[in-house]
């Protein structure tokens, strides 16, 4: 799997593992409605396809697709994950015709499962350094109001022990 280089921006390897995952989209979506209508198959390996399918369709998930990326990355790794599920489960015969008849290699859905992980990991990495960036802006921000109303409390304070030092409050 690859690795994080300091120069390379965060959308830039988000690319480098995702787009040939996108590009066996179609080959996939084929793969799961041979599966999916193959006689052969369990009534519980089918319903491994459909509930992969289903969770991605569904807008209520674990990780909402209001969340950018991540809400999409958990759809596809589901789906991904009920496919290697099924093909785990059938004769090495029948898994090679399927996966050749739908145009996938036999090594791509592992290593996609894998690279769909490696940019949700990033994603959440990303997403921490930017929750610590927020986290020490606001403990900074917060300091530093605290520092300047604590200076203020202080004058105040000073001129209301001049005044009360002072006859009548006020200066003679």
């Amino acid at each position: 799997m690859m690795r994080r280089g300091p120069s390379l921006p965060l959308l830039d390897e988000l690319k480098l593992h995702l787009t040939p995952v996108v590009r066996r989209l179609p080959a996939y979506t084929r793969l799961l409605w041979a599966l999916y209508r193959d006689p052969s198959l369990s009534r519980r390996q089918r319903l491994w396809l459909a509930v992969g399918l289903g969770y991605s369709i569904s807008p209520v998930d674990l990780i909402p697709g209001l969340i950018p990326g991540l809400g999409q990355l958990d759809d596809l790794y589901v789906v991904l994950r009920a496919l290697a599920r099924v093909m785990g489960q059938l004769p090495e015969e029948q898994r090679r015709g399927h996966l050749e008849a739908a145009g996938v290699e036999p090594w791509a859905l592992e290593e996609d499962l894998g690279r769909v992980r490696a940019a949700i990991r990033l994603l959440v990495a990303a997403g921490l350094r930017g929750s610590g960036r927020a986290a020490v802006w606001a403990v900074r921000t917060t300091a530093a109001y605290g520092s300047a109303m604590f200076r203020a409390g202080g004058r105040t304070l000073r001129v209301v022990r001049a005044r009360l030092a002072m006859p009548h409050g006020r200066p003679v």
